[in-house]
């Protein structure tokens, strides 16, 4: 079939687009979708680099925090024990009681140690606490003539605001609990009068210790102090006696009275009847005065907490800021 001139250029141009469209769709699109393919590469690479680039900025400043954060914990460590064995806790502690001394608070000048005796030492095995933040909370009381006056709701002051903002604010600075060592020391003071199971009280709160030429006091937790005056309990005891004679007299008296018979005579009808006659023996032994019936006792329980010192970053950093220690 023979085309005419006409037809055979519309014939080229059909073919020439075909030929421009497959060609864009082979070649230009996989181009362009490498482009863009490409641009999402270098921007995520762009982020990468800022990223990095805004740490490397930070090194400097962040060495200077690591190291200032490392003398804080460092000075914080000290105030606690470091891990010892039973018998280390042992020694110290015979080491404060044979050198404590007692300093009252208005005076500069060291008293006389408390004149104490202590029994039943027990040291115990090295343990872990959980210690957690708390505040002294005094609740509210409420009645119904109060709910009645406020409506069910009480107006804080601006001081109870600050109050517990300032409480909020401790709260999220001390953190959540934290479980550090604990080693236990149990005995029991005993002393001639309460007045020295006091003063020793008050040298167990003044505990220090002299580590790195700096004196610490020790992280530590004690039972509270409960004291029996035995004088006093021997005093009412007395009144109390006294009472039951007084009582027993005036009983028998009642009963003479009103049966005509004597209780003061010997045989069945004497103060036998009422009271036993004790035997010599059980005479001699309540005249006998028992020392312990005198000595005053405190059983207490000493907690000490324990923590270990933070390790020194520095060979850490150097490391990694290629520095080498010249002691190498």
């Amino acid at each position: 079939m023979k085309l005419s001139k006409q037809e055979r250029i519309g014939l080229m141009i059909i073919m020439a687009v075909v030929i421009i469209a497959l060609g864009a769709f082979l070649m230009v699109k996989p181009k362009i979708e490498e482009m863009n393919r490409n641009k999402e590469t270098m921007e995520t690479k762009q982020k990468e680099f800022d990223e990095k680039k805004a740490k490397a900025d930070t090194k400097s400043s962040l060495r200077t925090q690591i190291e200032a954060a490392y003398e804080k914990g460092e000075d914080t460590a000290d105030m606690f024990f470091s891990e010892m064995d039973g018998y280390e806790v042992d020694d110290m502690f015979r080491e404060f009681l044979e050198n404590r001394e007692y300093t009252k608070p208005d005076a500069n000048k060291p008293e006389e140690q408390s004149k104490i005796l202590i029994e039943e030492l027990k040291i115990g095995n090295l343990d872990t606490e959980t210690l957690s933040p708390s505040f002294l909370e005094i609740r509210p009381i409420t009645y119904p003539l109060k709910q009645f006056a406020t409506q069910g709701g009480v107006t804080l002051s601006k001081e109870e605001q600050a109050e517990q903002l300032r409480k909020a604010a401790l709260a999220a600075a001390l953190g959540g609990d934290q479980t550090i060592g604990a080693t236990s020391i149990s005995f029991t003071a005993k002393a001639l009068s309460n007045d020295e199971l006091i003063k020793f009280a008050d040298e167990i709160n003044n505990f220090v210790r002299k580590e790195n030429g700096n004196v610490v006091r020790k992280a530590m937790k004690t039972q509270n102090i409960e004291l029996t005056y035995n004088d006093i309990t021997r005093k009412y005891d007395e009144m109390i006696e006294d009472m039951l004679k007084e009582a027993e007299a005036d009983g028998k008296a009642a009963f003479e009275r009103d049966f005509h018979v004597s209780l003061s005579g010997s045989g069945s009808s004497g103060s036998n009847l009422l009271t036993p006659t004790p035997d010599a023996d059980n005479n001699n032994n309540n005249n006998k005065s028992n020392v312990s019936d005198y000595l005053c006792s405190w059983e207490n329980t000493l907690t000490l907490y324990s923590v270990e010192r933070m390790q020194n970053p520095k060979p850490i950093l150097d490391a990694q800021d290629g520095i080498v220690s010249s002691e190498e």
